[in-house]
């Protein structure tokens, strides 16, 4: 199995709509998005490797990450291998590390995005354990996504070697098989 700090780190529908963004095709890994926190989010997983990252501590009913970039916040988690409710997508190489929410920075004010967030997971825990960021995690609607960008990866790594075995017989004459 790959390390886990070399898996990309993907936002949630959440996050995204925190962004006001929206799911782009299919054909674009979510992970691989032209935004400045989800570029910024994909160090994060070497820097805790390497003994960095630095964790949100009103957080404290699981790890979450910071990230930053430029004015913009986010807080990341890394799911264990138990967590997903598909864990064939785990097996399968997929994300382990998730963006679950942005904002931006607002200095001390009540809309800052660690201190909304913290605010948020102390609602979501309240009469409970204390915090809970459990809504913070991806949802049905992640696992969707990440399924169907795996099955079409899937599919056009098929047609490739296909062509490519086209190509092989019509220059060669020979039968060739993959």
């Amino acid at each position: 199995m790959t390390d886990p700090a070399s898996f990309p780190v993907r936002p949630t529908k959440r996050c995204l709509d925190d962004l006001g963004l929206s799911f782009p095709a299919v054909e674009l890994p979510l992970h691989e998005m032209n935004h400045p926190i989800v570029k910024k989010a994909q160090q994060l997983p070497t820097e805790v490797a390497s003994g960095g990252g630095e964790r949100i501590l009103a957080l404290d009913d699981r790890v979450w990450f910071k990230c930053r970039s430029g004015n913009l916040r986010a807080a990341v988690t890394r799911l264990e291998a138990e967590e997903p409710d598909d864990l064939s997508l785990i097996e399968a190489g997929a994300a382990w590390w998730w963006l679950g929410a942005a904002g931006e920075r607002w200095n001390d004010s009540t809309s800052d995005f660690y201190k909304a967030i913290s605010a948020e997971a102390a609602r979501e825990g309240k009469g409970k354990t204390g915090v809970s960021s459990r809504h913070l995690l991806p949802r049905d609607i992640d696992y969707k996504r990440l399924s169907a960008e795996l099955a079409l990866r899937m599919v056009l790594s098929i047609r490739r070697v296909v062509r490519e075995l086209i190509a092989r017989s019509l220059g060669d004459g020979q039968l060739w098989s993959a």
